[in-house]
Order: C-alpha cells, then structure tokens, then sequence
C-alpha cells in the first residue's frame, strides 16, 4: 500500500490548525459540564504528592460556575476562571472567524496569511503576558 504525500498550502495548514484548535477549545469548554452531570471527578495529583494546592486546584469547578455565569464563586474555587473562561471564549470565536476568513480565497493570500497568523499570535503572547502580570 502506498501512502500518498499531499501538500497543504499555507492557507490550508493554518485552517487545519485553526480547526484543531477549535475542537481542544470546545472540548475544555465541554469538560466542566460533563463532569458535573457525569459525576466524573479527578483529585489533583499535585496535591496528592506535595499537600498543597497547585495553581490550577478548582479550575474546573470555577468554569462550571463560568459557565452559569456565577463569577464572584468562581473566583472562590481558582481566581484564574474568569480570565481562563474569557481566553476560551475569545479563542473559539478568533478561531471560528479565522476558519471563515480563509475559506474567502480573496482574504487567503500568502501575505494576509502571514498578517493574520502575525494577529493571531500577537493576541496569545498578549494574554499570556496579562496573565503572568496579573496572576503571577
């Protein structure tokens, strides 16, 4: 049996990713709610080893509150949720935007290829950094 190469154009490599990276996003936004109606529960390694809580300790119960719009225990269970649910949910609609933007194929040129990945990246970094800043 041969396996066939295919090439993939910028456009489409960067749509694929785009659309790699929508399904981990649904999936994260998906996760809380399945394991509240699931009764899936997993206690925290970190804290099993070392005793204390990791950074991340409550992060799924803050996006199930998130997710009902209760911020203020949100914040109780892990200070990140809010920001963490505001990441996941201007991703998703970045990546939904950018899925449409290059099946135009006006708009999926290499050069705006390049501009918008530039764009996309700069947002990350952006959040990223906010993060660091502001919740060490």
């Amino acid at each position: 049996m041969k396996l066939s190469k295919t090439n993939l154009n910028t456009a489409e490599t960067y749509n694929l990713a785009n659309k790699m990276l929508l399904f981990i996003l649904l999936s994260m936004f998906l996760y809380p709610l399945l394991t509240a109606y699931l009764n899936l529960g997993f206690s925290c390694q970190y804290k099993l080893i070392f005793g204390t809580e990791c950074r991340s300790c409550g992060l799924t119960r803050g996006l199930r509150n998130c997710l009902k719009f209760d911020f203020s225990t949100a914040n109780k269970f892990n200070a990140q949720s809010t920001f963490v649910f505001l990441i996941i949910i201007i991703q998703i609609i970045l990546r939904i935007s950018l899925i449409f933007i290059l099946k135009n194929k006006y708009l999926s040129t290499q050069k705006n290829i390049i501009k918008i990945a530039s764009f996309d990246v700069f947002i990350i970094i952006s959040l990223l950094i906010f993060n660091l800043k502001y919740y060490g």
